[in-house]
């Protein structure tokens, strides 16, 4: 898949808010699918990053909060940003530090975090790369990418079903990680992973999908952790 510069699209972007701003109600982060999806991310992301070590971290695109609370548990002092008002507004209890803000322009100095995660964000957005750009200019460490897997087979017709899930059809390792290098970063991991779909996956099928290994060349997702 050739890689090509975006060119920002208000009308695509503007199209993405009202989606989102629709997306409420959904699973929360105490549903026991959510849950696993969330702490199988982070154990795969605790050998790659030195969590010990960090004491500030922004999630970007954190929805309705539901890294929120394992990332708290890991390091002191967490922000999530979202653009979705009603979205923040279905976590503001819980997590009382959330922003709204537009991912291309992030209301913070250079260097204010030590890590900025971003899960499944960037194929809603028309200009990755100004995106990718701003999430490494706030960031001090780390910064950690989770999108989806092109090569899926339900990934990829998601994508073809729903207009603003389009993105998924431009989503790979490879794009993700150049646009990162681009940005002056140096790449500490990148894979597919996962098999756990939080949103759709029935309870009663977790522990079967719970078995297959979490690293593998069909998951749902492409990760990537990048260093500064």
């Amino acid at each position: 898949m050739p890689l090509k510069k975006n060119k920002k699209s208000p009308v695509e972007d503007a199209r993405q808010h009202r989606y989102w701003d629709r997306r409420t109600g959904g699973r929360g982060p105490d549903h026991p699918v959510v849950r696993a999806f969330v702490r199988q991310r982070l154990k795969a992301l605790k050998p790659l990053i030195p969590f010990s070590e960090m004491r500030r971290l922004l999630d970007v695109g954190s929805g309705g909060g539901w890294a929120l609370g394992p990332f708290k548990e890991e390091v002191p002092f967490v922000v999530g940003a979202d653009r979705s008002f009603e979205l923040l507004s279905e976590s503001r209890e819980r997590f009382p530090t959330l922003v709204r803000c537009d991912t291309y322009h992030l209301p913070f100095p250079d260097r204010s975090f030590d890590i900025v995660s971003c899960w499944e964000l960037l194929h809603h957005v028309s200009d990755i790369e100004t995106a990718v750009r701003e999430m490494v200019r706030v960031s001090r460490r780390y910064i950690t990418l989770f999108e989806p897997n092109r090569y899926h087979p339900l990934q990829f017709l998601f994508g073809l079903a729903v207009a603003e899930e389009r993105g998924t059809l431009r989503s790979t390792l490879k794009l993700l990680t150049t646009l990162l290098r681009d940005a002056g970063t140096e790449i500490v991991h990148a894979g597919r992973v996962g098999v756990i779909f939080p949103n759709k996956l029935p309870a009663f099928l977790l522990p079967l999908c719970r078995r297959i290994p979490f690293r593998n060349p069909l998951g749902i997702s492409c990760m990537v952790v990048a260093r500064k």
